[in-house]
C-alpha cells in the first residue's frame, strides 16, 4: 500500500488492561469524534469515513479464509494508513466484525498515535473463536473507544423478512446493551447493504448515527454516514482521488444515495 519501516510487529496479549487518563468505563458519546478533534469541527463540516474489518493474518476460525484476507490488512499496511489518516482533521476510523485483531493488533497502534476509534460488534460472534469476548469489548471501553452493532448474526439487511430486521437490529443492540450495560447508539450495515425498510427500523430502534460502505464525504451531523472500506487492494492515491473530489461529483453521489434510500 505504501513503503512503511520494517518494525517488529507487536501484539497486545489478550485481556490485558489498557490505562486511559480519564476514562472510568462511561457511558459512549454517539459517535467518536474525528481524529483532529471534534471541539474545532463546525457542526456542519465534513467527515471522511474509513472502515477497517482484520489487521494481520486471519484466523482459521472466522471461516473462509480466502473471502476475508481481501478485507485483512497487513500491520504494515494498517499503520501506514493510520499515519496517513492522522494528517486528516476530518478523519473518523472505525471497524466492523468484532475481530479479535481489533484488540490485539489494531489498538495498541491506535493508542500509540492518540486516535480513537468506533468498532461494530457482530453480537452473535461476541465469545466465539477468532472474535472478541465480552471482557475484550469493555478493554476498548475503557480505551476511549466506542462500541457499535454490526447485527445480530451478519447477514444483509436489505430484503430481510419484517420479523427477521428486527432481530437483526433490535434483538442486536438489546444484547450488547445487556453485556456491556450502556446504551448502544451506532450502528454499521453488514455488507453496506440496506434499504427503506432497513433504515426505518434503524431509527425506530433509536440509533443515532447508521454507518454505510458507499463512500465519499459525510456531514459530520447527520445520521445516515457513508464510510470508505479499505482492504488489501487500496492504495493511498485511491484515498486521496475521493477526498479531491469535486463539488458536482459529491452533489452527484449525494443525490444517488437519497435515491438508493428510497428503495
Amino acid at each position: 500500500m505504501c513503503s512503511v519501516s520494517n518494525t517488529p510487529s507487536t501484539a497486545l496479549p489478550r485481556g490485558t488492561p489498557m490505562p486511559h487518563e480519564g476514562a472510568d468505563f462511561p457511558p459512549q458519546p454517539a459517535a467518536s469524534p474525528p481524529l483532529g478533534g471534534a471541539a474545532s469541527q463546525s457542526q456542519n463540516s465534513r467527515t471522511f469515513n474509513l472502515t477497517f474489518h482484520g489487521v494481520g493474518d486471519p484466523p482459521s476460525a472466522i471461516g473462509d479464509i480466502t473471502a476475508e484476507s481481501h478485507y485483512w490488512l497487513t500491520t504494515d499496511a494498517f499503520e501506514c494508513v493510520l499515519d496517513r489518516a492522522k494528517d486528516w482533521p476530518d478523519a473518523r476510523i472505525t471497524f466492523d466484525d468484532g475481530n479479535l485483531s481489533d484488540l490485539t493488533l489494531a489498538l495498541p497502534r491506535l493508542l500509540k498515535r492518540n486516535l480513537n476509534a468506533s468498532f461494530f460488534i457482530v453480537a452473535a460472534r461476541v465469545g466465539t473463536p477468532g472474535y472478541l469476548g465480552p471482557a475484550d469489548l469493555r478493554t476498548l471501553l475503557s480505551a476511549g473507544m466506542n462500541i457499535g452493532s454490526h447485527g445480530m448474526q451478519h447477514r444483509p439487511w436489505r430484503r430481510l423478512p419484517p420479523a427477521d430486521l428486527q432481530h437483526e437490529i433490535q434483538g442486536a443492540k438489546a444484547r450488547l446493551e445487556d453485556l456491556l450495560g450502556i446504551p448502544i447508539t451506532q450502528a454499521a450495515c453488514p455488507f453496506g447493504a440496506y434499504d427503506r425498510l432497513a433504515l426505518r427500523t434503524l431509527a425506530a430502534a433509536g440509533f443515532t448515527r447508521v454507518f454505510t460502505s458507499d463512500r465519499g464525504w459525510a456531514s459530520s451531523a447527520t445520521w445516515f454516514q457513508p464510510r470508505n472500506t479499505i482492504t488489501a487492494s487500496t492504495q493511498l492515491h485511491d484515498l486521496d482521488r475521493v477526498r479531491s473530489w469535486s463539488w458536482p461529483r459529491r452533489c452527484a453521489h449525494q443525490l444517488k444515495l437519497a435515491l438508493k434510500r428510497c428503495r
